[in-house]
């Protein structure tokens, strides 16, 4: 679930995908 006022959040879980490879 991604919440737009997490902003933060979301941009170290797009990096941690993006480790992922995913």
């Amino acid at each position: 679930a991604f919440h737009p006022e997490l902003g933060g959040d979301l941009r170290l879980h797009r990096m941690f995908l993006e480790t992922l490879g995913v």
